[in-house]
């Protein structure tokens, strides 16, 4: 992980109040690429997902610097 938080993006803030958050049924997550891997620290990359802390599912390894997964998760 390490690796690649340099490439991600920081959280917004959106100050939400608490009569303002709604309920998600379902979550959808798309694992696209990754770019420009370091290939000291990274040989056969891959993402994890984790939701509150707990890894639920992973993508296959790729070869290469800048691996292509188009993946789909469907979390209901």
């Amino acid at each position: 992980m390490d690796a690649i938080k340099k490439f991600c993006g920081k959280p917004v803030n959106t100050n939400l109040g608490e009569r303002d958050v709604k309920q998600l049924r379902s979550l959808e997550v798309i694992i696209v690429e990754a770019h420009k891997l370091s290939s000291n620290k990274v040989s056969h990359p891959y993402c994890m997902i984790s939701l509150n802390e707990v890894k639920t599912c992973r993508t296959k390894t790729q070869e290469g610097h800048s691996p292509i997964w188009n993946e789909e998760f469907k979390f209901k």
